[in-house]
């Protein structure tokens, strides 16, 4: 999954959902948000199981992408690799909500665009210059 998303500001709450791969509350995939703190985090089952060391840029268009190859997932801010961790979780959803959760709930306050799903092979597996140019569309 990848996107690049804009904030004016640092959000007020706790939950701030950019990208919801879930069915439901506590199911079959995983959110990609940016919290209170300006950090990107991941959560699954309404856990945070991964927390960016430090806050993204505000006032600007910023750039995730989040790897997965196997049980190694690895995030990108702006190109460049976070620490790897592990998860060994399958998700199953076929669910994709973008600017909030499933239920419409913990609304994004900013802008997202070129929301691009690659499943099959990782995009990333060493920093990388961002793309500059909308994502050319294939088969």
């Amino acid at each position: 999954h990848e996107l690049w998303f804009y904030s004016a500001s640092t959000p007020p709450g706790i939950l701030n959902v950019m990208l919801n791969s879930r069915s439901g509350a506590t199911s079959d995939g995983y959110d990609i948000q940016l919290n209170n703190a300006g950090k990107i985090a991941l959560t699954y089952t309404n856990t945070f199981f991964y927390i960016s060391a430090n806050p993204v840029p505000m006032g600007q268009w910023n750039h995730v992408a989040v790897v997965r190859t196997g049980t190694q997932m690895k995030v990108f801010i702006n190109g460049v690799g976070q620490t790897p961790f592990t998860l060994t979780t399958n998700f199953t959803s076929n669910v994709l909500s973008v600017g909030a959760g499933n239920t419409g709930g913990s609304p994004f306050n900013g802008y997202i665009s070129n929301v691009r799903f690659t499943n099959g092979i990782a995009r990333y597996s060493a920093d990388f210059s961002v793309p500059t140019t909308p994502f050319p569309i294939t088969a």
